[in-house]
């Protein structure tokens, strides 16, 4: 095209062709074809489909041969996303591409074999131009654009006119892609409004009936032209219209979204018809009421089951009443149910109330239960013969809200037809059978957290002991000194979570002492209320009846501190936490009672267990797991009490004693027979022992190392009585404990003094250490202080 005018008349002539029809697949041959032959030889549509893959979709050639070669390619050649080909190029930077003159270079590089190479020469392949197809800045296909040898290459402004023409056609296809949308919309909503299994109709906001589907005009006896020319009015029971009406002005102005109700209609005959019908308002997009959308379901045989049922329960007497026990017989072609009054008293309901069909008893069944009920149901429906036994265990949710769990027994009768057994209230052993699970659970991850504080606590005692040397070591201006102590508080906060490990699996040393529940909770009120902040108020309440209680006080700290911050995380904006204090013959109670979000039933009944929490990642889920561990361990249980919204009260119950008795001493310790100098040392960590020998040489004593009790006993032996003043052994000192080496070097060593070290010592452990004679305890992880403290226990006083 030589002239403006030439191109001006061109374009013109491409509008009004792309104007011409909203058909998706017209628009696309238009495309493809607008600009052959004044503009090019061939052309080519590419576009991206629904799951982000490119497709061919339309193709014209001025020569018919080569526009058959073009196509039957394309349609056996799946689209490739070759980076130097000129259409996948143009997909991915939305920028035009332009080849005035291709060279045999070029089109050797785009042909992917030797078969396409052929099939280009063959269309013909001189110059190219190729436009994306933008749709809101992005390309979503690309038109290309090919002339042939013999005739002159694309120009500049032959590539403005293309991308003019690319622009015009992506707006057409956009157009006529939702123009094909929306007719597949309207085509399956018309299938759905007319083969639906129910009646469906439009109404204006005045009554009149905009249109109606065949299921309707069967249900009401008219013909669509008769129900058309009427109102819901005329065709309502005259009983049911002022309800309905009241209902339909609450739903124009907004009241109500929906309504659902029952009403009886008119037939055509004079009968009466009972159907559910669920009403919505439709609005315009000005938000002006439209028409009603009334979808009614027919209740004539429901209704009918029902009669029947009533019937049948009238003839019906059932022999057995046993307490707790309740008989009960199902059709299966009906789903009627027959229950005695034993079976509705199960159900914490009267005989009358007890629901009389199987659609109605569900959901009486616990929403986690029901569906499998059901299809249990179903199966017996399907498979069983006659004889055939059915057995089954769910939950029900009483009116009350209690939750019950029944053991139903059945058997089948009368040619799959009938089933009829009897309900037992087995709640009690599930109850009993959960606890224990639980308590098995509990038990084994206590098991594996405990052992895994041990080693962790190894780890820790070389951590800490060697950053003790470095800081012994280095001046209080050396740079370093900063860093190492960023380092021991690291571990030192390692430290309070292996101890909440060992609470949780009870491997604590377990030191109770007899005292009040009023005296822990003063001590700890001025640090409860900086634990909360500001923006939570503390209040104590105290009861100064109550009795005293043996418990371990730290365990009992830890206790009030991880309830106040689940309190004070539950309070995000503000509150009150209230901790009390009640006693009475029996027990004292601890009560800590928040205001703020509470818990659902779903999260109650998880809280106590291992690693659940609901903080995200700044929870752990060991803080209230390790609570329920501290209480059992202590003779205690404990209760919370929460709704959402509502808050969360925890209560803690632990027996009252008769009287104060004398807070019982630590372990028994036995003085040395000497002053301590030398030290047998015996770990099998490597680095403990190690880290122990060197803190004891700083202190001028003379440490032997021993990694086992093969190794020790060999030592004490080559020694003798008079050189070695001090055992300090590991309790699981591999393979024997602790206490074996300890007593088969008292048999070479008589009397020797013994401090075991450890970070896991159970109850038994502990009785066992404090009947040991001349011995104590050295927690890991230690430090130099608490080596030398644990010696100096061993002194003469």
């Amino acid at each position: 095209m030589s002239s403006a005018k030439d191109r001006a008349l061109f374009v013109a002539g491409a509008s009004e062709a792309l104007a011409s029809s909203l058909d998706y697949e017209r628009t696309l041959s238009t495309v493809a074809r607008l600009a052959i032959p004044q503009f090019a030889d061939w052309s080519a549509i590419h576009l991206r489909q629904p799951d982000g893959s490119v497709r061919w979709t339309a193709a014209a050639h001025r020569d018919p041969a080569c526009e058959r070669l073009l196509t039957d390619w394309y349609a056996q050649h799946p689209f490739e996303d070759d980076a130097d080909a000129v259409v996948p190029r143009v997909l991915r930077t939305n920028r035009s591409a332009f080849h005035p003159s291709i060279t045999k270079k070029q089109l050797d590089a785009w042909a992917e074999s030797p078969e396409a190479l052929e099939r280009m020469r063959a269309i013909g392949v001189r110059s190219v131009i190729c436009v994306p197809l933008d749709v809101d800045g992005a390309a979503s296909g690309a038109v290309l654009f090919v002339r042939r040898a013999g005739r002159g290459g694309f120009r500049a402004d032959d590539l403005r006119l293309a991308e003019d023409l690319g622009r015009r056609a992506a707006q057409a296809i956009e157009h006529a892609r939702l123009h094909q949308a929306l007719q597949e919309r309207e085509a399956l909503y018309e299938m759905t409004f007319e083969q639906a299994p129910v009646g469906v109709s439009h109404q204006a906001p005045d009554g009149r009936w905009l249109r109606v589907n065949e299921r309707l005009c069967d249900l009401l006896g008219y013909t669509r032209d008769e129900l058309l020319s009427r109102s819901f009015r005329e065709i309502t029971h005259p009983d049911d219209l002022p309800y309905e009406l009241d209902l339909r002005e609450r739903v124009l102005s907004g009241e109500l979204t929906r309504a659902r109700y029952e009403k009886r209609f008119v037939r055509r005959d004079g009968g009466a018809v009972a159907a559910a019908v669920t009403l919505t308002l439709v609005r315009t997009c000005g938000g002006a009421p439209d028409y009603f959308l009334a979808v009614a379901e027919d209740l004539g045989p429901l209704r009918q089951a029902e009669r029947a049922l009533q019937t049948e329960q009238a003839r019906t007497a059932f022999a057995l009443e046993a307490a707790g026990v309740g008989a009960w017989e199902l059709d299966l072609r009906t789903g009627r149910i027959a229950a005695s009054g034993s079976m509705a008293e199960v159900h914490g309901l009267t005989p009358e109330a007890f629901p009389p069909s199987l659609q109605a008893y569900l959901p009486l069944v616990h929403p986690d239960d029901r569906a499998a009920l059901a299809t249990r149901l179903e199966q017996a429906e399907r498979a069983s013969t006659e004889g055939r036994r059915f057995d089954r265990q769910f939950r029900i949710v009483r009116p009350d809200g209690a939750v019950r769990w029944l053991q139903v027994r059945g058997q089948v009768f009368e040619s799959r037809s009938l089933v009829r057994g009897v309900v037992l209230d087995v709640t009690a052993q599930h109850e009993f059978e959960e606890r224990l699970r639980h308590s098995q659970k509990l038990e084994a991850i206590g098991r594996l957290s405990t052992g895994m504080a041990h080693d962790f606590s190894n780890v820790l005692a070389a951590i800490m002991g060697y950053t003790e040397v470095m800081l012994q070591q280095i001046g209080e201006t050396d740079p370093l000194r900063a860093d190492l102590h960023e380092v021991q508080a690291a571990a030192e906060r390692a430290v309070h979570l292996t101890r909440q490990l060992l609470a949780f699996g009870r491997q604590r040393t377990w030191q109770p002492e007899v005292t009040s529940l009023n005296i822990l909770v003063s001590k700890m009120a001025a640090l409860l209320a900086r634990l909360l902040g500001d923006g939570v108020e503390l209040r104590i309440q105290l009861d100064p009846a109550i009795g005293p209680v043996r418990l371990d006080q730290g365990q009992f700290e830890q206790v009030l501190m991880n309830l106040a911050i689940n309190a004070r995380d539950a309070m995000a904006e503000g509150g009150v936490l209230v901790v009390e204090t009640r006693g009475d013959a029996q027990s004292a109670r601890l009560l800590v009672r928040d205001n703020g979000i509470g818990m659902d039933a779903a999260t109650r009944a998880k809280i106590f267990e291992p690693f659940f929490t609901t903080k995200g990642e700044r929870g752990t889920g060991l803080g209230l797991s390790t609570v329920y561990g501290i209480v059992q361990q202590n003779g205690g249980d404990i209760s919370v009490s929460s709704e959402p919204g509502h808050g969360t009260v925890f209560e803690i119950r632990l027996p009252v004693l008769g009287a104060p008795e004398a807070s019982p001493g630590g372990p028994a310790v036995a003085v040395a027979r000497s002053p301590v100098r030398t030290v047998l040392v015996v770990d099998a960590d490597d680095a403990v022992r190690k880290l122990l020998v060197r803190l004891l040489g700083q202190q001028g004593l003379r440490a032997i190392e021993a990694a086992g009790p093969a190794r020790a006993l060999a030592l004490a032996a080559e020694l003798g009585a008079s050189s070695v003043d001090l055992l300090i052994t590991d309790v699981n000192a591999s393979p024997a404990t602790g206490f074996d080496l300890a007593a088969n070097i008292r048999a070479i060593l008589p009397d020797l003094p013994v401090i075991f070290m450890s970070a896991q010592t159970d109850g038994p452990a502990v009785d066992r250490l404090r009947r040991a004679s001349a011995s104590t305890l050295l927690e890991k992880p230690f430090t130099t202080a608490t080596v030398l403290a644990a010696i100096e226990r061993l002194r003469p006083a």
